[in-house]
């Protein structure tokens, strides 16, 4: 049994937020491939679930139509640029404009609503600083 895990078997009641309640045991300290293929981590597990075709996919499109539009532009780039980074190979060669890269993004961020909120003023500024902004 690992040490930093203490009472493994212990089962604790998790709530979603769709009002399904199950109760997890050791499975809570498992990266589980159930998350992306829910179908056939319910079938396997003999459970049944009320919404078995919700996937991780589907439920980050139902979230971020609550998201904030500065917040969900900067979210959705990141989400896109790691998909296409997971699909490209290293034999692709994309030439990036490097000269101008500086003025589109800044343009980019200068464009947002909350970016000033975002700002690090002489007084924060610290070790501990991206630790408080970055939560």
């Amino acid at each position: 049994m690992p040490k930093s895990v203490p009472n493994v078997a212990a089962t604790r009641s998790v709530e979603f937020l769709d009002g399904y309640n199950m109760l997890f045991g050791l499975d809570r300290f498992r990266i589980m491939e159930g998350i992306f293929t829910p179908r056939s981590m319910l079938a396997s597990a003999n459970i049944t679930h009320p919404y078995p075709k919700h996937t991780l996919g589907l439920k980050v499109f139902t979230a971020m139509k609550d998201v904030d539009v500065d917040i969900k532009q900067i979210i959705l780039n990141q989400l896109s640029s790691q998909a296409l980074e997971v699909c490209s190979t290293s034999s692709m060669n994309i030439p990036v404009k490097r000269r101008y890269t500086t003025w589109l993004d800044g343009g980019i961020l200068a464009s947002l609503r909350n970016f000033h909120q975002l700002w690090i003023s002489k007084k924060e500024h610290g070790a501990n600083i991206v630790e408080k902004r970055c939560k």
